[in-house]
């Protein structure tokens, strides 16, 4: 499990929407590797204060490693940023 904190929301959208082996996931922890955006999902019902409050940023997307090959996840990140 690792985190990127990218410049803004909008930038985590696009960034998930341009990922080609990774999988966009509302939950994490599978034998393949899923990508979320943890403030609109998991605290998606929170206001913006509460998120504040608890450090989930707008900007951080999270990715849970599966068992694909590094070199391919590598590149399907670096793609798509």
């Amino acid at each position: 499990m690792f985190t990127l904190n990218l410049s803004g929301k909008e930038a985590c959208f696009a960034f998930l929407n341009r990922l080609q082996l990774i999988e966009r996931a509302t939950n994490l922890f599978d034998n393949k590797t899923l990508a979320i955006h943890p403030a609109s999902t998991i605290y998606g019902n929170f206001t913006a204060g509460q998120r504040a409050e608890m450090n989930v940023s707008d900007k951080t997307i999270r990715i849970s490693v599966g068992l694909e090959s590094i070199s391919d996840l590598y590149q399907d990140i670096v793609q798509a940023l």
